[in-house]
């Protein structure tokens, strides 16, 4: 999986990035406010000379915006360490400049950093909205590439870069990303890891991908203007983000704790056969996870039909096994839910069973297909040496495709 996580040389320490209004809203003399670069048809670079940062050349120092606060932060990302495998996401906070920073602060120094689900998600229309990106001690600096908006797609690229002292700890880091007004829609927050620079080569490997989910603040969504009541509102459908997915063991989802259900999917079926079906619940959240608890440990069979009233989620799942089942990308095309996983590779000898739930909201009448699709295994991953896995082990694992139906109420 590409590591979705969000060209300035920054030194050891906390880091502020501030893009303004368009990816321009702050200015330093040499550019107008607001205006942008524009590399390709309606894709923005954010420049970089237009943020906030600490000691990180090129960029306004924001020890002027609050010391204090900005020490109460790092110091807050530094004991709060992920457990493996377990993430953080990126967030959006309401104002710029200092605003921004003290919404930052009482996000980071209560229950709702811990907590993914319980940060702001909904702000209101043309109001100024920042993305906090952070990353925890790492031993490697974490340099900021670039920040692209295209449309209502927000792009954070960054890289491991190496020192000399490639073993002493580098403090966690941070970055406030103002994107000035907003008009309605839903926006996507994208984190991605830019290769490693070849002068740093043989002055240290590059992260792993337990590390980076551990260190790097993960992608996500949030929303400008009333929020949809549920996802399947519409006829056509649309992507279903993975920060909007509640999911154990896998990457920038809603996290949840399967309890039972986990001892029931060690249980990998033989080989030779095929893993049973994913399938349709009614409900989300919790209501979901227990409609999910009946159909995997008690053995109760799938519902197939609801009713255009019905909140409606997908029970995706995979057994025991020695590679991470993560998902890639959930969307539905009218009636069709394509789901998309990627096996990923252990660091180590031992296994992991996988579990989702998927929310596609009240569905308009019809047959509906749930589609399971493999992405292919990362070229990274392959350059380095991990062969993909078989298909007969695919099948074997990971929950396989299936239907259901959705007839109008009362009928």
């Amino acid at each position: 999986m590409n590591s979705i996580r969000g060209i300035g040389l920054l030194a050891a320490g906390l880091v502020w990035l501030a893009v303004g209004s368009g990816c321009a809203y702050a200015s330093d003399g040499d550019k107008e406010p607001g205006k942008v670069e524009t590399v390709a048809p309606s894709v923005q670079i954010c420049p970089l000379n237009q943020t906030w940062a600490l000691d990180m050349p090129g960029t306004r120092d924001a020890k002027g915006l609050d010391e204090a606060l900005v020490e109460e932060i790092q110091l807050a990302i530094g004991h709060s360490t992920p457990d493996n495998q377990e993430t953080r996401q990126a967030f959006a906070v309401l104002g710029t400049g200092i605003d921004a920073l003290r919404a930052a602060h009482s996000v980071f120094t209560g229950k709702a950093f811990a907590e993914n689900n319980r940060r702001r998600k909904k702000f209101p229309e043309e109001s100024n909205v920042s993305v906090v990106f952070f990353s925890t001690e790492s031993r490697f600096y974490v340099h900021l590439d670039r920040v692209e908006r295209q449309g209502k797609v927000i792009n954070i690229y960054y890289r491991f870069v190496a020192s000399e002292s490639r073993w002493t700890p580098k403090p966690p880091q941070l970055a406030l990303i103002p994107l000035g007004k907003l008009p309605f829609g839903k926006y996507r927050v994208n984190v991605i890891e830019s290769p490693m620079d070849r002068k740093f080569d043989g002055t240290g490997s590059p992260q792993s991908h337990a590390e980076t989910l551990r260190i790097i603040a993960n992608s996500f969504s949030f929303y400008v203007g009333q929020q949809p009541t549920d996802q399947g509102s519409n006829e056509e459908g649309g992507e279903i983000y993975l920060d909007e997915i509640w999911a154990h063991n896998m990457p920038e989802t809603r996290r949840i704790n399967p309890g039972s259900i986990l001892r029931s999917l060690e249980k990998t079926p033989p080989k030779g056969t095929k893993a049973k079906a994913g399938f349709a619940v009614r409900g989300s959240g919790r209501d979901a996870l227990r409609q999910a608890y009946q159909v995997i440990v008690e053995g109760e069979e799938p519902r197939k039909e609801f009713t255009d009233g019905d909140e409606i989620s997908v029970v995706f799942f995979s057994y025991q096994f020695g590679d991470y089942v993560h998902l890639h990308k959930v969307e539905r095309q009218y009636r069709n839910i394509e789901i998309r996983y990627r096996f990923f590779p252990h660091e180590s000898a031992y296994t992991t069973e996988h579990l989702a739930l998927i929310p596609l909201g009240k569905l308009p009448a019809g047959k509906y297909r749930i589609n399971i699709v493999r992405s292919p295994r990362e070229q990274r991953m392959l350059d380095i040496g991990y062969r993909p896995v078989s298909n007969a082990s695919a099948r074997r694992v990971v929950c396989s495709s299936s239907s259901f139906s959705v007839v109008e109420k009362g009928k």
